[in-house]
């Protein structure tokens, strides 16, 4: 008769890892940031619009975020241009750009070739994106697409704990286990 022992002691192990970063629905995710393009509106609305939820008018900070955000617009169709959160309507040629951390200058630029050039006479201090992928400066009364952003935030997995086991048990010839 063959009898097989199972004992000892599992050791409690506790894991714990992020496992996605999640956006409001219907809004998209790249690198940490969630963004969501909403109906035209004035620059200063889209900007109050954004800000009154908790979130930014879009500042793009690279060549990598500007490629993602003109493909998503692109493939969200019917745009010719969307804002930004960048103006120069406080100081002429010196653009900054609006966050959660305040006012900057704006660290990363791509104008259309021959762009900003304050072209009204009333001027043309707010900050569009192309339809081409590149910026230009136009009248802040205009009515665009806005483009919001927001922190995506981090899921944590739920924590696997395995518990320790302190019986033994036999198994018998019957094919059971047996305390």
């Amino acid at each position: 008769m063959a009898v097989s022992k199972l004992s000892g002691f599992i050791l409690a192990v506790l894991f714990l890892r992020t496992v996605n970063a999640v956006c409001p629905p219907n809004w998209v995710e790249y690198r940490s940031r969630c963004y969501h393009t909403y109906t035209a509106m004035t620059w200063a609305d889209a900007k109050a619009y954004c800000e009154e939820r908790g979130w930014e008018m879009l500042v793009i900070e690279s060549p990598e975020e500007n490629a993602f955000v003109h493909e998503e617009l692109t493939a969200s169709g019917g745009w010719t241009r969307a804002w930004l959160g960048c103006s120069d309507e406080a100081l002429e040629d010196h653009w900054v750009c609006y966050s959660a951390a305040g006012v900057e200058e704006m660290k990363y630029m791509n104008w259309v070739p021959g762009q900003p050039d304050n072209y009204y006479i009333d001027g043309e201090h707010c900050l569009s994106m192309r339809d081409i992928g590149g910026w230009n400066d136009i009248q802040c009364h205009n009515t665009c697409p806005i483009v919001c952003e927001t922190s995506s935030i981090p899921i944590e997995a739920e924590p696997t704990r395995v518990l320790p086991a302190t019986s033994c048990y036999v198994l018998g010839d019957d094919g059971r286990i047996h305390p």
